[in-house]
């Protein structure tokens, strides 16, 4: 496979954050990890039906009353959390092709 030199360099660059030690591993793990989404029933259709990950947990947004907070189960004990904020007019516009 042929790169080009300039990504090689971003490679070689990035490849200074990997331990001298060779421990690759230090943190002790996280709980969960908090994103966006635009239509939670699409989201969660594709988690549990597509990817065999299922949604464990639904509740409001305890910070914005107008927002739900759906948590998938993802392995490992870790989770991701979605949330929607259907409020905000700039965040239900279709993505930019």
């Amino acid at each position: 496979m042929t790169t080009s030199k300039g990504i090689d360099e971003r490679q070689e660059s990035l490849r200074r954050w990997i331990p001298a030690n060779g421990q690759n591993d230090t943190s002790q793990g996280m709980n969960h990890i908090a994103v966006f989404s635009k239509d939670l029933e699409a989201t969660a259709e594709f988690y549990n039906d597509v990817l065999g990950m299922p949604v464990v947990q639904v509740t409001s947004n305890h910070d914005v009353e107008e927002s739900t907070h759906m948590n998938v189960s993802i392995g490992g004990g870790v989770r991701l959390s979605f949330f929607d904020f259907p409020h905000v007019p700039r965040l239900q516009n279709p993505a930019p092709e």
